[in-house]
């Protein structure tokens, strides 16, 4: 997940790199300090401004690649050193976002508070709360916050949520620009062939199958 490593399928090395989706870092305030955990694009407000641990490699990614993932020791070209790092699973602030979400379904008041408490003391002095939906305001701050961790999937399957990648501006790539009306279809884990054929236990549990989503709507 390390882009500025020269190591690894994300590194420097290869030019395969991990980038967030323009839109979704277009919607972060400028004043939330998160939003440095990305390179900055060319011409944004904030261009110029990251940390890297090399100028030089820094200079090589290209804007909107990834600098939340970092090496042990900050060694970008000793992977016996940079790879042994701490991976947290569980952090203390999706612990917040749980709370706002859970109170915001039966009282957006209370969620509302919740989420501008733990945005202006930990995120972003500035933070208000201004959209109409908190609920999707809620999940959006915790995609940010939890970026790259695996629990944006969750929360995309749980509330039904759809997912766009084909849009003016986007920095996804062919054959990758998708858009659904629900939840996608590539989110449904399926049970093997193989599985099914030697375990009658499993046999036609699959449900929805492929066949009755198609990958794009």
């Amino acid at each position: 997940m390390c882009n500025e490593i020269s190591y690894g399928y994300t590194g420097t090395q290869l030019g395969c790199y991990v980038q967030i989706d323009a839109n979704m870092y277009n919607r972060i305030s400028d004043g939330d300090w998160r939003k440095l955990l990305w390179k900055a694009p060319e011409g944004t407000s904030l261009e110029g401004k990251n940390q890297f641990i090399s100028a030089e490699v820094g200079a090589q990614l290209p804007g909107y690649a990834s600098l939340k993932f970092r090496p042990g020791g900050g060694s970008i070209n000793d992977y016996t050193v940079g790879n042994v790092v701490g991976v947290p699973f569980m952090r203390i602030e999706e612990m917040y976002f749980i709370e706002a979400e859970a109170a915001a379904h039966s009282d957006q008041a209370r969620g509302k508070e919740l989420l501008e408490s733990f945005m202006k003391r930990h995120r972003n002095p500035n933070y208000t709360c201004r959209a109409a939906d908190v609920i999707d305001e809620i999940v959006f701050q915790k995609a940010v916050e939890l970026w790259g961790e695996g629990q944006y999937f969750y929360d995309v399957k749980r509330l039904n949520k759809t997912v766009t990648k084909n849009y003016n501006g986007t920095n996804h790539t062919a054959p990758y620009l998708w858009n659904t009306t629900t939840r996608p279809s590539w989110m449904n884990w399926q049970i093997s062939r193989l599985e099914e054929m030697n375990n009658s236990g499993v046999t036609g549990y699959n449900n929805p199958t492929l066949a009755d989503q198609p990958y794009a709507k």
